[in-house]
This record gives structure tokens, sequence and C-alpha cells, in this order.
């Protein structure tokens, strides 16, 4: 009788020891799959007027172009919910984070969008600050050839 009970408890805790692992790999394969949350990396273009926005201290550290982003029915002064991306000197940006949950890329839906130019300690074209802008897009994350135009068509 003993030795049975013995074999049994053996055979649950060879089963639970199977269970164990099994959850322990579905717990990986779901970090491993994505953020899970509707959010992918996105790419593309900030132009102004159609060109790339030129810097002139960009080469010395002194000047750069960023994009804004911030979910339009998200108050500007929550900070926490923007997304802001470096502009390279062709205009490309990449998204791969979004600010708030840590998970890859951005959630889809409408954006306000704004610029941050700065050239040698001076600030250009405030008017598209984020704070300031008006330009508001449905943006589709994912999408790896984005164009946008800043007072384009």
């Amino acid at each position: 009788m003993l030795s049975c009970l013995a074999l049994t408890l053996m055979s649950v805790n060879s089963v639970f020891q199977r269970l164990g692992w099994l959850v322990l790999l579905l717990v990986i394969a779901q970090g491993c799959s994505g953020s899970g949350d509707g959010s992918a990396p996105l790419r593309g273009t900030v132009l102004l007027r159609g060109q790339p926005i030129q810097v002139r201290g960009r080469s010395d550290g002194l000047g750069w172009v960023k994009l804004k982003l911030l979910p339009a029915d998200v108050a500007l002064t929550d900070t926490s919910k923007i997304v802001e991306a470096g502009v390279s000197e062709s205009g490309e940006f990449q998204i791969q984070k979004h600010n708030g949950n840590g998970k890859a890329g951005l959630l889809p839906g409408k954006y306000r969008l704004g610029l941050e130019v700065e050239d040698q300690g001076k600030r250009l074209y405030p008017e598209y600050d984020l704070t300031r802008s008006k330009l508001l897009r449905d943006l589709k994350p994912g999408d790896e050839n984005l164009v946008l135009d800043f007072a384009g068509p």
C-alpha cells in the first residue's frame, strides 16, 4: 500500500514538473512574439515643404530634428505619452518603442504631430512645435513608407 502511494506521488510530481516546464515555455513564447497590444514599429520620412529639413549644426552636434507624436485624445500636458523619434539628414525616422508602456512600436490611432528643430542653439519652426501644431494624422503602425510633410499639401 505504501509503495503504491509513493508511486502515485512520484507520478503526480512528474506531471507537475512537466506542467511547470510547459508554463515556462508558454511565458517565453509570449515574450518573444511581440508586444501583443497591437503596436508595431513605424518608419517613414519627415519633410518640410517637400524637402528634408536642413540643419547646419547637425554635424557638430549643435542641431537636430525630432518628430514628436501624441495620441490626439491625450492632453498636451501629459508628456509621458509623447513618442519621439530622431530625424536623419535625409528625413528618415524610425519608431521602435512606445513611451509609456515600453512595448515595441506605436499603437494605431489618431496622433497630433509636431517637430522640434534646433540649429546652433536657436529653435526653428516654432509653429510646428507639438503644443502649437494643428496637424493630426491617423497612423497605422507597421507602415514602412509613411511620408509626413509639414506645410505640404
